[in-house]
Formats: structure tokens, sequence, C-alpha cells
């Protein structure tokens, strides 16, 4: 009879990942700061600058070398950070525990931590509570024939407007549940959208039309 809350991703996890970027950005490069970037299905958090000089890819997450150790021991001073070195770790294994999220790191000239919500299916072919109902107004809408990409945002109660395009229909492209009638022509304004094998198996165990 109490409400128990359960966030969509890990709180310490995300956390950890924003004091990360702070403190371990390239505060050289005056091209970027730190972003956080929040979608329908997935948190991305990037600063510039890759792993640091003396750091190499093979002992990511197992050592620790600071770009900015006066700002480092100044937030593990205010107990922002708990232990110099740990942070990695700590992220991962609150995404472990959490169980519902996908974390990819990356690092080039950037630092990329990303955070995506997992999208699962219940026994029987019925859509798991992670998808979420604008995921499965969308599979239900392009469940019968291809909707156009006005149909599909008032299918989930929003504008037809790119910002919501890029935040609520993108993701499922890319993530190969929905996919364009006509690929080669993006703009083109007979665009329509439809299910992919992929976005058929969140409605249908077996992957069919029935």
């Amino acid at each position: 009879m109490r409400r128990e809350e359960i966030p969509d991703y890990p709180e310490v996890a995300l956390r950890e990942a924003v004091i990360n970027a702070v403190c371990h950005r390239d505060y050289f490069d005056k091209r970027a700061n730190v972003l956080i970037e929040v979608f329908a299905d997935r948190v991305v958090i990037t600063n510039p600058g890759g792993l640091p000089s003396g750091l190499p890819p093979e002992e990511f997450g197992t050592r620790s070398v600071a770009r900015n150790p006066l700002i480092a021991s100044l937030l593990h001073r205010i107990d922002y950070i708990e232990k110099i070195g740990t942070g990695i770790n700590r992220i991962r294994q609150a995404v472990a525990e959490h169980g519902g999220t996908e974390l990819d790191l990356r690092y080039n000239d950037f630092f990329t931590a990303t955070f995506r919500a997992k999208v699962t299916m219940e026994p029987g072919g019925a859509i798991g509570e992670q998808v979420g109902e604008q995921v499965a107004r969308v599979l239900i809408a392009c469940n019968t024939r291809p909707q156009s990409k006005a149909e599909l945002l008032e299918a989930i109660g929003l504008a037809n407007v790119y910002l919501n395009y890029k935040r609520h229909l993108v993701p499922l492209i890319e993530q190969g549940i929905i996919e364009m009638t006509i690929p080669d022509k993006p703009q083109s304004r007979l665009q329509k959208y439809r299910l992919t094998a992929k976005g058929r198996a969140l409605l249908n165990k077996e992957g069919g039309d029935e």
C-alpha cells in the first residue's frame, strides 16, 4: 500500500559520472564543456578529454591518473569523492545492481558515459514495464501499417516538432525497433516508419503479425 520509488537509472552511477566529468575534463580545451543530455531512452554525459596521459586503455578502471589533481583533491576533501580512483568501478557496480540499465563508456578526444534503459519483453510477448508507455504506443501504432512522423508523435501525445522527433523517435530508429520506409531519402515528405523484426518481437513473441 506504499509507493516504491524505482528510478529509471541508478542515481549513484549518474552522480559519479557527473563528478568524473567535472574532475577529469580537459580544462585547456575551450571547444566544449561538460554536457548532460537526457533522451527518452538514455542519459549521455560527455566531457572534453579522453584518457589522461599515462593511463593506457587496458588499465582503464583499474588504475587512476588524475588529469586535474587539485580538483580531485578538493572534491575528495568535501566528500564528493569517497576514494580517488574508485569512480568508474562504483558506476559499473551501481549499474549492475540496478539491473535495468546498460552502460557504455567511450573515450577518444571526449569521454562519454551513456546510460541506456534496457528494452525488455515479458514471457508470452507482452511489453515489459521498462519499455515505457510512449514506446508501447509507437509499437501499437506501427503494428497495422507504417505511420508518418506526425502520426507517431500524435500517438504518444506530442507535438510534431523536430525536438520531439529527435528525443522520442530517433532513439527507436537507432535501436532498430522502427525503420524508415524510404531510408535513402530521410527528408522525403512521403517518409513513414514501420516496425522492424525487433520491434515486432516486442509485441509478439514469435515476431509475427498476429
